[in-house]
């Protein structure tokens, strides 16, 4: 027999047993109603009931249980005054809902598989980090807040600081340091059949379907067509090879008025 005591204000003590059984057998734990318990005031001694109606003062245990081990998803209210808040363990999706905002500290990380990455804010920036790499997964991806301001994107390496910048006002893209395009990889413009490229090292390619336009300073200067190549106004020409020294010119030095290029023909008059 292991007697236990109950003291309802100064009236006490009431002595119960709690190895006795009721409803067939199942033994008492603790003090048991079948009315309902409110418990109000601070507690004082180390063996008082837990305030139902005062909770926030503290629920004093190493390992709390919430939920019946039923096959229903878990709610946890935040009954305040002006706004609620719901916590709920969703059971057979397997995760936790929040339906309102998380706010965490600056100085507080969130952590995803080992304490190497995370995300968190240092009070000016947002951080995410990762000791190998990020993945975005999605079709669309947009950088900027939709206001009048450029919009950065910095790769920050050991030796060297790549910065691609898209600049508002000037609607183009800005590029602080050179750009390379590898192999047989090509630079498009507008479509497949306008490109740059160079297949062969030292040799660059410029292709347009049906014109290559040169322009100097916004004033057309010559056009390369499949008849050949027409120069507008002159050209000044050093040592020119023609390619082939049967049908044009060797070499030529000095200012071109007239240079037509046709059927490997190259001719030129000053």
């Amino acid at each position: 027999m292991a007697l236990k005591e109950v003291h309802f204000g100064s009236n006490g003590p009431h002595y119960y047993d709690d190895t006795d059984t009721y409803d067939g057998g199942v033994t008492m734990k603790g003090v048991y109603t079948t009315g309902t318990m409110r418990v109000d005031g601070t507690p004082v001694h180390a063996n008082d009931v837990a305030r139902l109606g005062d909770i926030g003062t503290g629920l004093v245990s190493d390992a709390i249980t919430v939920g019946t081990g039923s096959d229903v998803d878990i709610v946890l209210t935040f009954d305040a005054n002006t706004n609620d808040g719901i916590l709920t363990w969703m059971e057979d999706e397997d995760y936790f809902a929040f339906d309102d905002d998380i706010l965490m500290d600056n100085s507080e990380y969130i952590y995803f598989g080992d304490t190497s990455s995370s995300i968190r804010h240092d009070g000016t920036n947002l951080e995410i980090a990762d000791d190998a790499a990020i993945h975005l997964e999605t079709n669309a991806f947009t950088l900027g807040d939709n206001t009048a301001n450029d919009i950065v994107l910095t790769f920050n390496s050991n030796t060297n600081q790549g910065i691609m910048t898209w600049k508002d006002t000037g609607n183009t893209f800005e590029f602080n340091k050179n750009m390379t395009v590898t192999g047989s990889n090509q630079v498009r413009i507008n479509d497949v059949n306008s490109r740059i490229s160079s297949s062969t090292p030292g040799q660059l390619e410029v292709r347009g379907n049906t014109h290559v336009i040169i322009d100097v300073n916004g004033t057309s200067r010559g056009t390369f067509d499949p008849n050949g190549l027409a120069v507008i106004g002159r050209m000044i020409a050093t040592n020119y090879y023609s390619g082939d020294n049967t049908k044009g010119l060797e070499s030529f030095s000095g200012v071109i008025t007239n240079l037509t290029v046709k059927d490997g023909l190259v001719t030129a008059a000053s």
